[in-house]
This record gives structure tokens, C-alpha cells and sequence, in this order.
């Protein structure tokens, strides 16, 4: 069963050259991730300036009207939640 958007980026983890980005900025992606439900979103990537161990990590989500994504946020999913959300990033 997938639980997280870390079920989608334990696929591509083990392609993640560590001379461009360090297991510290991984396990960070990788945090962020598991906060946000499976179905969150249609798309999602990262972009970060690679082999500098001092980059920050932009995230991007791409969430559509009238989807999966879009009823998650507005609190009208029965099946996933992110009111957890603001607890955990304080």
C-alpha cells in the first residue's frame, strides 16, 4: 500500500549520485516527502544546484482543479489528510 509521496521518491533514490547531492539533502527530501500523501499530487519534482552541500531544495507539486490533490487540501478527502501539516513544520 502507498502512504506518502515517499513511496514515489524511494524509486528514484537509489539514481541519486551522491557527488550531487549529499545524503544529508536526500534524507531532507526524502522528511518532506513523507509528509504529504500519496495522491497529493499529479507531478512533483525537486531542483536544487547540484554538488554544493550548502544548496537549499525547491520543491514543486503540481495539483489540478477537481483532483485527488485538490480534495486533499481543501479537507474533503475521506481517505488521506494533511491537517497534520502545520504541526509538523513548525
Amino acid at each position: 500500500m502507498k502512504h506518502s509521496l515517499l513511496d514515489h521518491f524511494s524509486v528514484i533514490e537509489p539514481c541519486i549520485a551522491p557527488s550531487l547531492i549529499d545524503k544529508a539533502r536526500v534524507d531532507s527530501a526524502k522528511k518532506l516527502c513523507a509528509l504529504f500523501p500519496f495522491d497529493i499530487a499529479d507531478g512533483f519534482g525537486f531542483e536544487s544546484r547540484l554538488g554544493n552541500r550548502e544548496a537549499f531544495c525547491d520543491v514543486a507539486m503540481q495539483i489540478k482543479k477537481g483532483s485527488k490533490g485538490a480534495e486533499i487540501l481543501a479537507g474533503q478527502s475521506p481517505i488521506a489528510s494533511i491537517a497534520f501539516l502545520s504541526c509538523s513544520l513548525s
